[in-house]
């Protein structure tokens, strides 16, 4: 599971990635639903965790 946070947007794609930028990634713990999880459980889960994830984000 990645985090980003801080990615430009631009109109053209080509100048979204030539665009120098202060992005940043935080990777965490990987979730791997299971056949018996309902889509609800899994749903909660993953926000839980981009939630959990985003309080890692470095003050600017």
């Amino acid at each position: 599971m990645e985090f980003l946070y801080g990615t430009p947007r631009k109109h053209n794609m080509l100048w979204h990635f030539l665009t120098p930028s202060r992005s940043t990634v935080i990777f965490g713990r990987p979730i791997t639903p299971t056949r018996e999880d309902y889509p609800e459980a899994i749903v909660t889960r993953l926000r839980d965790a981009l939630e959990a994830l985003s309080r890692h984000i470095p003050a600017r």
